[in-house]
């Protein structure tokens, strides 16, 4: 039956699609550390060798040329060598690197937030609005694709102070990675037609981001890139990551169909009169619903809320990591953390895989309400479990705190994303789809990730809640307890949410439910 071959081939080209996009998208934010650590710690450091007299609070004005420090290289051999912490120049290069390294965290943390949510907000919502119009994907997504792999390749290697990266990177950011917020209803309109889960190949996402995290934080971490400054020939991890954009332009370009506004057709001789009515009934509401009779549903209101909680934490999760390891690598002489990001995102792997089975087996069985309460307290449990560990127990090996985190994090951002997707395909028609999408991702991603960032750089800036105080906890607590408002605000006031339309599902075909015309199964 062609229909039953659609959704073979639409299964297998939704998970390579997937695993292309999380590679993508891990890749771009573990960019963070990189602009971190080489474009503006080492940028700053670069110039402050040259300087007759530094600044720094706790410390009194020095000169790095004074006491024997002309090199970026002699910078972090004092850094991370065993000398008495009494020692005078050890306490001026480790104060020195305490107090820039923190911020430079505060400021990317910040520039990376604030341009996915002009991405989700601005770009993000024009761009689904011109596809709506014209109901037509490639046209607007592949030039975006082909424009943001060229920065890569000419722009960013040239982006070496901070005023380049808040006047042309975050702007850029914000208008190129706007294709992101296309892809999701994209996808998941294509697996609405053709009857494949998208909760289930969502998850693939997970596989592409362990594998490109990994590579990327590992290449990081054998060239020693800490030590670089930016410039063409150190500019690598963004080529890498210009590579596979264009390789995913390429891909959506050759494979994935530009028809997921079509009108479904089912013949009525070859389902159900029961099957064949609810599709009918699917393309007449598709015609009749609007935006504006989704979003003034109180339950989908409601359903925001909570995923705003769920995704906003998740969504952050990478930033507050990114500050997490750099404390505890720094604490401990181990400067260079990318291969613990990398260690993170791979420890995640088993845990998001074993989920995606667990999704594919009881999503279509279990209320997605229930399924939403325990998604929250395992991410409650996961935050409180990663703090715990990091800050209080202190594991020797930094590796653990990976293990932990990557546990933690595979466990919520399974969950939370692949039932998000779940709840929105449930509650849209297909025209309705990307719009939904646009209001979804903008809330949840943009609005709730800055809001968790936010917290966290204004916690780091107390003492009580910073380095000087418990190094961080807190910014792990306070999700946990966002976790539990998020468990709470389901079980009292939201309802298990049906579907608008009945698409094309595991029934449409099956031949128990069909009738027979002329002697034959139709």
């Amino acid at each position: 039956m062609e229909l039953k071959r659609q959704q073979k081939k639409s299964l297998i080209v939704l998970i390579v699609f997937w695993i292309l996009v999380g590679v993508t998208s891990s890749m771009i934010y573990d960019l963070e550390w990189f602009v971190q650590k080489v474009v503006l710690f080492n940028g700053w450091l670069k110039a402050d060798l040259t300087k007759e007299s530094v600044n720094i609070s706790g410390i009194e004005s020095f000169s790095f040329k004074k006491i024997g420090i002309n090199s970026i290289d002699q910078f972090y051999k004092i850094l991370t060598s065993n000398q008495n912490q009494t020692d005078h120049t050890f306490k001026i290069v480790n104060q020195y690197y305490n107090n820039n390294i923190d911020s430079a965290f505060k400021i990317e943390g910040i520039l990376f937030a604030a341009a996915g949510l002009a991405a989700s907000f601005i770009s993000g919502p024009l761009l689904v609005f011109a596809i709506t119009k014209k109901k037509k994907y490639k046209i607007f997504i592949l030039p975006l694709l082909l424009a943001f792999s060229l920065v890569m390749f000419v722009v960013m290697p040239v982006i070496s102070t901070l005023s380049l990266l808040i006047f042309i990177f975050t702007p850029l950011f914000a208008l190129l990675y706007s294709y992101r917020t296309a892809l999701d209803p994209w996808a998941t309109s294509i697996a609405r037609r053709t009857n494949v889960k998208i909760a289930f190949v969502r998850n693939f996402y997970a596989v592409g981001a362990s594998l490109g995290s990994f590579g990327l934080t590992q290449m990081l971490f054998r060239l020693n890139s800490y030590k670089s400054t930016i410039s063409w020939s150190t500019a690598y991890p963004y080529y890498l990551v210009g590579v596979f954009i264009l390789i995913l332009a390429i891909f959506l370009a050759i494979f994935m169909p530009d028809n997921a506004f079509q009108e479904l057709h089912v013949n009525q001789d070859q389902v159900s009169e029961k099957k064949f009515k609810e599709v009918n009934q699917t393309i007449e509401k598709n015609k009749q619903f609007t935006l504006k009779d989704i979003v003034k549903n109180k339950n989908f209101i409601v359903g925001i809320v909570v995923f705003l909680i769920l995704i906003g934490g998740v969504q952050a999760f990478n930033s507050i990591w990114i500050n997490t390891v750099e404390n505890l690598t720094s604490s401990q002489k181990q400067v260079n953390a990318p291969d613990q990001l990398g260690y993170q995102k791979m420890f995640s792997l088993g845990p998001q895989l074993l989920l995606t089975f667990l999704i594919l087996k009881i999503i279509s069985k279990i209320s997605l309400k229930k399924f939403l309460i325990l998604a929250a307290f395992l991410a409650s449990i996961s935050f409180l479990s990663i703090g715990i560990v990091a800050y209080v127990v202190k594991p020797d090996q930094v590796i653990i705190n990976s293990l932990i985190g990557g546990i933690g994090g595979g466990i919520t951002g399974t969950l939370s994303v692949a039932l998000g997707y779940e709840f929105i395909s449930r509650v849209t028609t297909p025209n309705t789809r990307p719009a939904t999408f646009v209001v979804f991702n903008s809330i949840t991603y943009g609005f709730g990730g800055i809001i968790f960032v936010l917290i966290n750089s204004f916690l780091s800036r107390v003492a009580f809640f910073g380095i000087d105080g418990t190094q961080g906890l807190w910014v792990w607590i306070i999700c946990s307890i966002s976790m539990l408002v998020a468990m709470l605000i389901l079980i009292f006031m939201f309802k298990e949410p049906e579907f608008i339309t009945r698409e094309i599902d595991d029934h449409t075909f099956n031949e128990k439910h069909q009738k027979t015309k002329k002697g034959k199964i139709k």
